[in-house]
């Protein structure tokens, strides 16, 4: 899926969904960067209203997916006002065919992007 849908959540309470991060090649997976996209949640794009975990805080920071291995990443939905928000994240990895992928919050962005090879991003499975 394309998308994470957190549904109703009321304003100051939380939500999380977990997504796996699934690496199905043979060389080492990175996630080297993950923002909001533009317009996500409300302005400025410091909001706090998605916040995901692991950050990735340093310019060194990363998330490392061996070959044939995952990674988990929560994202948290933590509306501030009545309302239903919703945008994206952007994700930017060391694949050389999917450098940079969107993944919708409570909206979704044109398909299956995040089924490709060598990595599978999606929800976990509660």
């Amino acid at each position: 899926p394309a998308a994470l849908m957190f549904g109703t959540v009321a304003a100051g309470s939380t939500a999380t969904l977990d997504t796996v991060i699934e690496n199905k090649g043979v060389g080492t997976l990175l996630i080297n960067v993950i923002n909001r996209c533009e317009a996500t949640s409300t302005e400025p794009a410091t909001s706090t209203e998605f916040t995901w975990s692991p950050e990735l805080l340093l310019p060194t920071d990363r998330i490392t997916v061996a070959p044939n291995s995952s990674a988990n990443l929560a994202v948290t939905y933590a509306p501030v006002d009545a309302g239903t928000d919703m945008g994206c994240l952007d994700i930017t990895t060391n694949d050389p065919d999917k450098s940079t992928l969107k993944l919708g919050l409570n909206k979704t962005y044109g398909g299956n992007i995040f089924l490709y090879m060598p990595a599978i991003i999606q929800p976990a499975e509660k």
